[in-house]
C-alpha cells in the first residue's frame, strides 16, 4: 500500500500527520498480530481435533478387531483415518498459508514503519541543525529612549 507523503509546514512535517500515520500503522500491525494469534489458536485447535480423531479412530479400530470384524471393516477404518489425515493436512496447509500471508504483511508494515520513522528522524535532525545555526542578535540597549 503506497502512502501519501507527509504535508510540511513552516517547522517541517506536520506532527499530527506523522503521528496519525504512525497510529494507523500501529493499528494495522496490532490487527495483523491479532489475526496471527487467532490463526495460531485455530491451528492448535485443529491439531487437538486431529489428535482426538486419531484416538477415536484407533479406539474404533481396536473395538472392531476385538469383535472379530472382517478385514473389510478394518480397511474402511484405515481409509477413514487416511481421509481424516488428508483433511487435517489440508486444513493445516491453509492455516499456514494464511499465517504466512499475515506474517509477510506484518513484515511489510514493520519495514514501512521503520522507513517512516527513519525519514522523520532525519528531517528532525535537519530541522535541529537549521535551528542551531540561526543567530539571534541581542536587542539594542533601550535605556537612552527613556532619557528623551
Amino acid at each position: 500500500m503506497k502512502r501519501e507523503p507527509f504535508k510540511t509546514s513552516f517547522k517541517g512535517f506536520e506532527k499530527s500527520a506523522v503521528l496519525n500515520e504512525l497510529k494507523i500503522l500501529e493499528k494495522e500491525l496490532d490487527s495483523k498480530n491479532l489475526l496471527i494469534e487467532t490463526y495460531n489458536k485455530r491451528m492448535q485447535e485443529l491439531y487437538q481435533e486431529v489428535n482426538e480423531l486419531k484416538q477415536t479412530l484407533i479406539v474404533a479400530k481396536a473395538q472392531m478387531v476385538k469383535a472379530n470384524s472382517s478385514q473389510m471393516i478394518l480397511n474402511e477404518a484405515n481409509q477413514i483415518i487416511e481421509a481424516a489425515q488428508r483433511n487435517a493436512d489440508e486444513i493445516i496447509k491453509e492455516a499456514l498459508a494464511s499465517a504466512k500471508i499475515l506474517l509477510l504483511e506484518v513484515a511489510r508494515l514493520n519495514k514501512e514503519l521503520g522507513l517512516a520513522k527513519d525519514e522523520v528522524q532525519e528531517k528532525l535532525l535537519k530541522i535541529e541543525a537549521i535551528l542551531a545555526s540561526i543567530n539571534i542578535n541581542e536587542p539594542p540597549n533601550m535605556a537612552w529612549l527613556k532619557e528623551i
